[in-house]
Parts: C-alpha cells; sequence; structure tokens
C-alpha cells in the first residue's frame, strides 16, 4: 500500500469535521501518489482550496489551521508568514467539539 493510501485511509479512520476532511482531501489529491508527498509548486491556494471544496476562505483557513494543530499537516512558512508548502502527514485523532480544541 503507498503513502497516498495510508493517509487516505487514515482520513476515513478520523473524526475531523466535514470541511476539515474536504481541505485534506483537496491537499491529498494534489499529493504524489506513490509517495503521498505535496511538491511545492503543486501547493494549491487558499482559494483554490476554497473553490474546489465548496468552502469559503474563513472555513479553509480554520480548516488548515485545526489540520496543522492535530499533526495532519506541516505547513512552511517564508519570511514575511506566507505558506511556502505543506507537508501532508496522517494526524491524531480529534476529539474537539466545535471550536474549542482538546489537546
Amino acid at each position: 500500500m503507498s503513502r497516498w493510501h495510508e493517509q487516505r485511509n487514515a482520513l476515513r479512520r478520523s473524526r475531523l469535521t466535514p470541511g476539515d476532511r474536504l481541505v485534506y482531501r483537496e491537499i491529498l489529491d494534489c499529493c504524489d501518489y506513490r509517495t503521498g508527498e505535496l511538491d511545492p509548486e503543486r501547493m494549491p491556494t487558499v482559494e483554490q482550496l476554497a473553490e474546489w471544496a465548496g468552502l469559503s476562505h474563513r472555513q479553509v483557513t480554520y480548516a488548515l489551521k485545526h489540520l496543522e494543530r492535530h499533526g495532519w499537516i506541516v505547513r512552511g512558512r517564508t519570511s514575511r508568514g506566507y505558506i511556502a508548502g505543506v507537508l501532508v502527514l496522517t494526524g491524531e485523532p480529534c476529539d474537539c467539539k466545535g471550536r474549542r480544541h482538546v489537546a
């Protein structure tokens, strides 16, 4: 089984919100199928993620922060704070209730 499949299966077992799942899946779809890694040149913008997932810019921004908080992604940053790339991982379980975070 490829790393991409492991990541997809971890998403299926997760307790992430539907919005988080959509954003993670859109990022995962940009990853290399064999390695499950995301080439920084293929990293979609927040606007692209919002369009593809059918979510607002704010929902995508929140989902990215939540995914990062629970170890599903690691975002690189440039010196000006922009997202430089994303490392896609299989994160920890999430039992958050709405905007109230656990752990």
